[in-house]
C-alpha cells in the first residue's frame, strides 16, 4: 500500500503505479476508491487517484508527484483535493 504512487483508470480496469512496478487489475477506479477510503490514497480526477505521501507540489489544476509526473485535478474534485493536501 505504501508503494502505490498513483492509480490510473482504463474503463473497467485500473493501472496501479507503484515505486518499482505497475500492476494492471480488472477493477474500476470507483470500486478502488470505495475500498481505499480509509487510506492516504485519494481521488483527484475521474481517471486518477494519488497517494498523498508522494505529492511534491500542488497547483490549482494539477499535482506534481515526487517522481516528476504531473497529474490533472478534475474540477469536481478540486476543492476536496486542495483541502486534503493543505491539511496533510
Amino acid at each position: 500500500m505504501n508503494d502505490i504512487e498513483f492509480i490510473k483508470a482504463f474503463g473497467r480496469y485500473s493501472n496501479i503505479i507503484c515505486t518499482n512496478e505497475e500492476i494492471f487489475i480488472s477493477k474500476n477506479i470507483g470500486l478502488l476508491e470505495d475500498n481505499l477510503c480509509e487510506t492516504d490514497i485519494v481521488r483527484i480526477h475521474k481517471s486518477y487517484m494519488i497517494n498523498i505521501n508522494f505529492v511534491k507540489k500542488i497547483k490549482s489544476r494539477y499535482v506534481i508527484l515526487l517522481s516528476g509526473k504531473i497529474l490533472p485535478i478534475g474540477a469536481k474534485f478540486s476543492k476536496n483535493v486542495h483541502n486534503l493536501l493543505q491539511n496533510s
